[in-house]
């Protein structure tokens, strides 16, 4: 059962969180059920309610998260695990990731650092929507053309997050 099956939702890129939210509580409140009836019944069966609620979490996290949705997409797609980004860029997302590298150096060094950093993490932000945009057409016709784009685009999406974190601890 896919995490989307677990949910009954569409197996796409564009989700409903409010949806999602709504049929995670109801799932977890129909584990927690299965909990309380196990713990009086066989006690042989006592791990199922609890590994059912660790699959209803990881479908929860995976699918809430832009970015993790986007890595499960493509491997319910391709049947292969993306790998870290570094690995098979191209030289523009490598351009790109130096261009990036310059711009937080360049708000380090800056009289008020903070409002830099603020600067740079809107721009990241930006950025992100923009990728998520993206990925949601290429999701909607999973050619592999488009699948390789893809992919492509969740490396730089997972080298945005890694930049926007380490603004966070600058800015913070």
């Amino acid at each position: 059962m896919t995490h989307f099956e677990i949910f009954g939702l569409p197996e796409r890129f564009a989700v409903d969180l409010r949806l999602l939210a709504e049929r995670y509580r109801a799932l977890q409140a129909l584990t927690a059920s299965d909990s309380d009836t196990e713990a009086v019944g066989d006690r042989s069966q006592s791990w199922a309610p609890l590994l059912a609620a660790m699959q209803v979490n990881d479908a929860y996290r995976t699918l809430k998260d832009p970015l993790l949705r986007a890595k499960y997409l493509l491997s319910l797609h391709t049947g292969m695990p993306l790998r870290d980004e570094r690995d098979g860029q191209h030289g523009t997302l490598l351009m790109d990731q130096i261009e990036l590298r310059e711009t937080m150096a360049e708000a380090q060094g800056r009289p008020n650092p903070k409002a830099a950093a603020a600067t740079v993490l809107t721009s990241l932000t930006e950025q992100s929507a923009a990728l998520e945009k993206a990925l949601e057409g290429l999701f909607a016709e999973p050619s592999p053309e488009n699948l390789r784009t893809a992919r492509e685009i969740v490396r730089k999406r997972q080298f945005l997050d890694r930049c926007r974190r380490d603004v966070e601890r600058l800015h913070a």
